[in-house]
């Protein structure tokens, strides 16, 4: 069986949480799920403009766009009703701005992650796939801290 066919058989009939859903990365996964037969979608970010033309973007009934901040744990507890997968892609990414802000970046990177994998628990989430960046390897600024924090 083709690589492909094992993903989207992998989210077949599920439940999918995307957070960070209007970045880079995340646009584009939403694009690729939007086409796999699942369940349920919820995609979110905290970047209004972006989340708006993803919206104009995909257009399926069993997809739900949300305006949120993984920092927000009621909010979190909102979405995560009935949820099978949450993937999270939302994150401070930029080192200089990391740099300037890293109270924002720890918030952000470290601290929200741990609202999902939290509220996810107390929702009995069956799985969260979050991804990291080559900055934890070897950390030397605020960005790559966060991340190697995240993924302890």
């Amino acid at each position: 069986m083709k690589v492909e066919n094992k993903i989207k058989n992998y989210f077949k009939n599920k439940s999918i949480v995307l957070i960070g859903a209007a970045g880079f990365v995340g646009s584009n996964l939403a694009i690729y799920l939007s086409k796999v037969n699942q369940k349920k979608l919820i995609l979110v970010d905290n970047n209004e403009k972006s989340i708006f033309y993803l919206k104009k973007k995909i257009k399926k009934p069993n997809i739900d766009f949300y305006l949120g901040d993984l920092k927000d744990r009621n909010f979190l507890k909102k979405i995560f009703d009935n949820i099978d997968i949450v993937i999270n892609l939302a994150a401070n990414k930029y080192i200089e701005l990391c740099e300037i802000s890293p109270e924002e970046t720890i918030n952000n990177n470290v601290i929200g992650l741990m609202n999902i994998i939290s509220v996810a628990k107390s929702k009995k989430v069956k799985k969260i796939l979050f991804t990291s960046s080559d900055k934890a390897a070897n950390p030397t600024n605020a960005l790559g801290t966060s991340k190697l924090m995240g993924e302890k």
